[in-house]
């Protein structure tokens, strides 16, 4: 079972203190039935209906530790359900850290996202239903065992009722889980309608047709929801009636079967009676729990297998050494010698292959690359990067070689802003900076009228793409790294900006030491680097024209 797998993997299940816990709560159960059926049987024999405060204070006493055991039993549980998915969260989040770039591109943000949060958290939203099933489902033993106690023969008709019942009541669940699925996938295709509404409201005000053809879609999207939430909504309906009936049923089975096959006194059909109204509440909640805990199985399930998946897809899978941040930082070159790197196939199509490249870059310089689109630039910034590993060819920073050993302490030279980059709103990892030094570069760069440092975050990073830009580039050169990549970072800034990028900048970075290497298509300002390197095709063709 998935679900039990996931809840005991990381920390260890106290079955002993559960199990203990729900019979208790259970027994307490028993206890409080017996002492009404006590009391009544009192009256009845005695004629008098004068308060028992021998058997009142039993049943509050009973009724106290029906409590006791139900809070400890849902607390200790909830507790141990939340401490084993933080466990799986914290172990998913590892192993993604440790995953391989390139593997992670693959797999995607949205299996990860929804295993790290929304599997984990339908567990944890359902744990209750668990502890809830798991105590019902004992208390349906012990009631059992008490109505055996008083009459086989009811013992065995309220057996075969509840099983055909729950059977009956399972088929009929599927069915309304279905109908829950086909309500999300029309959910789903409202959604995407009216995404296409507010993102494409210019292409759809500026054209008819498309228009009148997304007002027609949209509409039949809605009335395709709202048919399917009421087709869930009746199967949720007809799903209470049905529990409702067949616990009817049960009563009548034992009121009006049971004794035609048995000799049956009134006080014991009494007793039956109340115990079977007993039983009810927890039948109901087993059954009702099933659809849950299908749901949270279903979850365990995929959380394990993409913790599986990344297990096996491990960029470091022995324990790494501490990192040494200062051992490349006296680097004078980094070549790449030979560097090949080819995407997988799609379907009858070959990868796009990158390579041979071979290049080198001194400290201090300022390397320009540049090429047309699919030439494998990004990819070639990929591997510079040390985030894909290149399938042949070898990186060298001056004598040492860089590979699985010390493809960190290669990273950490390197302050990136890709053309994917994310901008982070806090800056980790610059508890160091001085916020006066923070303030500077936002002015340099133009950006103290839209951005301001409150404590150790940004106000607001719903900027511009340029002003998005500029700011990752701040953070770039507060982390001060001796080598700076970016990926077309001018392609976004005004004509002013750039001018300013290539001619203020950049100098400013070289003079500060450090070394940029920077995909770019402005020709105009091709003479602002040192050297220029084109790619053509996933070739390295030559050293580009213009070079100084």
């Amino acid at each position: 079972m998935n679900l039990y797998r996931l809840l005991t993997r990381d920390t260890p299940l106290p079955l002993r203190w559960l199990i203990l816990a729900a019979l208790a709560s259970s027994i307490a159960t028993l206890g409080v039935l017996a002492l009404v059926n006590l009391a009544a049987g009192n009256i009845e024999d005695s004629g008098e209906d004068k308060v028992d405060w021998i058997t009142a204070g039993a049943f509050v006493l009973a009724l106290g530790a029906y409590a006791a055991g139900e809070v400890f039993l849902l607390r200790r549980f909830a507790s141990h359900v939340e401490a084993a998915i933080d466990a799986v969260r914290m172990t998913l989040i590892r192993q993604v850290r440790d995953l391989a770039p390139e593997t992670l591109d693959k797999t995607g943000e949205g299996q990860l996202f929804e295993s790290i949060t929304q599997s984990t958290h339908a567990i944890s939203q359902n744990s209750q239903y668990i502890a809830i099933a798991f105590r019902s489902a004992l208390l349906v033993i012990v009631l059992m065992g008490y109505i055996l106690y008083l009459s086989m023969m009811a013992f065995v008709l309220v057996t075969v009722t509840v099983l055909i019942a729950g059977f009956v009541y399972h088929k009929r669940g599927k069915a309304a889980m279905e109908a829950h699925i086909a309500a999300f996938g029309q959910d789903q295709r409202l959604f995407n309608r009216i995404t296409d509404l507010l993102d494409g409201w210019k292409e759809v005000r500026m054209f008819q047709p498309r228009r009148a053809a997304l007002k027609t879609a949209y509409d039949a999207a809605v009335n395709d929801a709202a048919e399917s939430r009421i087709e869930v909504q009746n199967r949720g309906f007809e799903q209470y009636i049905f529990g409702q009936v067949a616990f009817y049923f049960l009563l009548g089975v034992v009121v009006f079967v049971a004794p035609s096959y048995t000799e049956m006194t009134s006080e014991d059909l009494s007793k039956i009676s109340t115990a079977v109204l007993f039983i009810i509440a927890p039948i109901g909640l087993v059954i009702q729990s099933v659809a849950v805990l299908g749901a949270s199985e279903a979850a365990a399930g995929r959380t394990l297998a993409l913790s599986a998946q990344l297990k096996e897809q491990a960029a470091y899978p022995t324990p790494r050494p501490n990192l040494n941040y200062g051992l490349l930082d006296d680097f004078q070159e980094i070549t790449f010698e030979g560097i090949e790197y080819e995407y997988p196939a799609a379907g009858e199509d070959r990868g796009f292959h990158l390579g041979p490249v071979s290049l080198s870059v001194k400290r201090g310089e300022i390397l320009f690359i540049s090429g047309g689109n699919g030439s494998g630039k990004s990819t070639l910034m990929r591997i510079l990067t040390g985030l894909y590993t290149p399938h042949a060819g070898r990186i060298r920073v001056d004598n040492r070689q860089i590979g699985s050993a010390n493809i960190r302490e290669y990273r950490s030279l390197i302050a990136s802003v890709l053309s994917d980059f994310h901008l982070f709103e806090r800056l980790y990892g610059l508890d160091h900076v001085r916020p006066e030094e923070i303030g500077a570069q936002l002015r340099a760069f133009g950006l103290e009228s839209v951005v301001r440092l409150e404590g150790d975050a940004f106000s607001s990073v719903q900027l511009s793409t340029g002003q998005r830009k500029r700011l990752a580039l701040v953070v770039a050169i507060l982390e001060d790294r001796p080598l700076i990549v970016l990926d077309e970072w001018a392609a976004d800034q005004d004509p002013e900006f750039r001018k300013k990028f290539y001619r203020d900048i950049l100098p400013m970075l070289r003079d500060q030491g450090k070394t940029i290497i920077a995909i770019t298509h402005d020709d105009h300002y091709f003479d602002a680097g040192d050297r220029r390197v084109h790619l053509s095709e996933g070739t390295h063709a030559r050293n580009g024209e213009g070079v100084m």
